[in-house]
């Protein structure tokens, strides 16, 4: 029996850093991958981010994504 598998990140690659081993063993053995990555800075609220560095990161955190 597959199951879902959630992995909770504060940054796009902290996951990876912290247990992008576990990450790869539970998907090859076809379980399901979640991911919930909790970065906040939107363009509502960019907490000081410029413009660039928003854009930088929606980048970043849909290849992340794309690999789940």
């Amino acid at each position: 029996m597959n199951k879902r598998v959630l992995f909770i990140s504060v940054h796009p690659d902290d996951e990876t850093f912290g247990c992008g081993g576990t990450i790869i063993k539970q998907q090859v053995t076809g379980n399901k991958i979640y991911w919930l990555n909790l970065t906040g800075a939107t363009i509502e609220h960019p907490h000081g981010f410029s413009q660039e560095k928003l854009d930088n990161r929606r980048v970043l955190i849909a290849n992340i994504a794309s690999v789940y």
